[in-house]
């Protein structure tokens, strides 16, 4: 099997549109998606047209959940259409070959971990410098913008994962506010506003923990189901007796 251009990274748990259309003068009789994982090779039958001239295009939405993919999998497919050759016999035509990859989510989860906790913790100096009254409002204020740079990168970071990204917005908007009104603010306000910032910064540095520990089950899940599709096909469908 030969790759064609660069593979595609996928986490593995996406919805696929694959867009087809066909034509051939003796008619298409049946459209094919062909794919190769693992060694094997499966298909999913997209469509079998009455022998017509023109098939499309239409849209098949591919759930690679259904594919049990692990860190690391590779799976090559690509369409195949069958034509109603009466004189030389039915011919088949195929695309070409494209590539997905399966990234390694569970280091991705991990370093958002890191992440959330990098800013949960400065967070928590800020709260102890506020407490022991070491650093005058100024001193203060620098930290604060200190940590809107670390909110401000992992946002950067996160630019197409809309939903996850609101709880972090949140944590910025909250920490701009403070910078802005500091000067103004009296001391029991600012300490409040502190001890609220870092239990949202932890409820963060939970989520995401849970997101790793959720990625890590997923993975398991996966390969339990493949071994159980490996093991199905070394057996074979049942004989008839």
């Amino acid at each position: 099997m030969h790759n064609h251009g660069f593979p595609v990274e996928v986490s593995g748990r996406e919805v696929l549109p694959v867009t087809f259309a066909a034509s051939d003068d003796f008619g298409v009789t049946a459209i094919r998606l062909i794919y190769q994982m693992g060694g094997k090779e499966r298909s999913i039958t997209l469509q079998s047209p009455k022998e017509s001239r023109y098939t499309g295009p239409e849209l098949f939405k591919w759930d690679l959940a259904s594919l049990a993919l692990t860190p690391g999998d590779r799976v090559a497919y690509r369409l195949e259409v069958w034509d109603n050759d009466s004189v030389s016999g039915p011919k088949a035509g195929h695309s070409r070959m494209l590539t997905l990859r399966v990234k390694d989510e569970r280091d991705h989860a991990v370093r958002e971990v890191e992440q959330a906790q990098a800013i949960a913790d400065a967070l928590l100096d800020l709260l102890a410098d506020q407490l022991e009254a070491v650093k005058d409002r100024k001193a203060l204020a620098d930290d604060i913008t200190g940590i809107m740079d670390k909110v401000e990168q992992r946002l950067e970071r996160m630019k197409a994962e809309k939903f996850e990204r609101l709880d972090l917005e949140a944590l910025k908007r909250n920490l701009a506010a403070l910078h802005r009104r500091i000067e103004a603010l009296p001391r029991e306000t600012i300490t409040k506003e502190m001890e609220r910032l870092a239990l949202l910064a932890e409820d963060l540095v939970k989520k995401d923990t849970m997101n790793e520990v959720e990625t890590v089950a997923r993975e398991i899940r996966n390969r339990q189901q493949r071994l159980l599709d490996a093991l199905s096909d070394r057996q074979g469908p049942p004989s008839s007796r």
